[in-house]
């Protein structure tokens, strides 16, 4: 078994016989402390299993295995009980919070057992969790090619900010990352319903006038409402129902993982695209810093933010014929329509799907235009 079994026990000499008795099948993690083991498990974003004890100074187990639910509710739970505390054992276990109870002392056999049970319902979970996120980021992929070819200038944004704020999200080793990433990808949806000249404006950093600012400013909102029909969706609508607005409080000093989901999800959101507008004036990470530094970001934030990378190196683009465009090209100045209307945004990353577009668009047309790229 790769997988880790996290044991905790007030008493060193039942860990000790735990190690001895299991690390030839199973990676073996002890504490004897709950307060410490929560420490360890808040940094072991892998963990399969986590045992315990009942009767623990301080913390019983049920108590302790609720925590070790919030913070890796991935893991698969097992309480350790004496014959007395099988009524509140048996309470936890018909609330969800724990996978199954066990009396002591357990035999070896018993316990092997169990804990190959977890292990096997663990994987099948983290296999189905793992089809979810790529069904449901494929299908918002694909989305998101529809919309860009409807509204270029918005999507071709929600696209550098899917790519931050991925970024931040594996820099701070958060759980369920699939949510932030959406979210940022899914972030400008609601702009389909704003017009380009407004976002051009705005993404030159430009003044809007009340009217536009108003328009601009409900984008959120708009696109809160058609993602909370989705089902799974609920938090990435909250998260970016919240990006016009002030940003709820997260306390300098708590890890990500005990800050608030929705209001770390909210931050991450904001400086996602607060980023985009700094790289589009090709402006440092260091500046953007010292902004998030007087918002009164926390300190965690802040680190992950000095990892972004920082302006990519201008490339001489190139021209290209429209039927040779392909994945990764960049895309150097506007592609217009004969009409004058907006096809495609400077700046642009290709996807597969909008390439494909592209070259069925220019083959079956016959356009002899070259178009302006930065190659891959």
């Amino acid at each position: 078994m790769t997988e880790t079994v996290f044991f905790v026990d007030d008493d060193p000499n039942i860990l000790s016989g735990f190690q001895r008795m299991l690390r030839s099948r199973f990676r073996v993690e002890t504490a004897n402390v709950p307060a410490s083991a929560l420490e360890k498990i808040a940094h072991h974003p892998d963990l399969a299993v986590v045992v315990s004890d009942y009767r623990m100074p301080g913390m019983n187990g049920v108590e302790f295995l609720a925590q070790v639910a919030r913070l890796r509710p991935d893991s698969v739970r097992i309480l350790l009980t004496g014959e007395a505390d099988t009524k509140a054992a048996g309470a936890a276990v018909n609330q969800g919070q724990i996978f199954r109870f066990l009396l002591k002392p357990c035999p070896a056999m018993i316990l092997e057992k169990n804990l190959v049970s977890a292990i096997e319902h663990f994987r099948l979970k983290k296999g189905e969790q793992e089809l979810l996120e790529r069904t449901l980021r494929g299908s918002m992929e694909m989305l998101m090619d529809l919309l860009t070819l409807a509204n270029p200038q918005a999507f071709s944004q929600s696209l550098s900010i899917y790519s931050t704020i991925k970024t931040l999200a594996r820099t701070l080793q958060l759980t369920n990352q699939w949510e932030f990433e959406i979210a940022g990808l899914l972030s400008m949806i609601g702009c389909i319903s704003v017009p380009a000249s407004v976002l051009e404006k705005k993404r030159l950093g430009l003044e809007l006038r009340e009217a536009e600012q108003g328009l601009y400013a409900s984008h959120g909102a708009l696109a809160s409402r058609f993602l909370s029909r989705i089902p799974r969706l609920e938090f990435v609508s909250a998260v970016i129902a919240a990006q016009n607005g002030s940003l709820p409080p997260l306390p300098s000093w708590q890890t990500p993982d005990q800050m608030d989901r929705l209001a770390l999800g909210a931050h991450l959101l904001d400086l996602s695209i607060r980023w985009e507008a700094f790289r589009n004036k090709r402006l440092p990470v260091a500046l953007l810093i010292q902004d998030l530094q007087a918002l009164g970001y926390p300190a965690a934030l802040l680190r992950a933010a000095e990892q972004l990378p920082g302006s990519e190196p201008v490339q001489e683009p190139c021209r290209v014929a429209g039927s040779d465009v392909a994945a990764g090209m960049k895309i150097a100045e506007d592609v217009l329509t004969e009409n004058g209307l907006l096809l495609i945004a400077k700046g642009q990353v290709l996807s597969e799907t909008v390439a494909e577009c592209l070259r069925r668009r220019y083959e079956e047309f016959g356009c002899q235009e070259l178009l302006l790229v930065e190659a891959k």
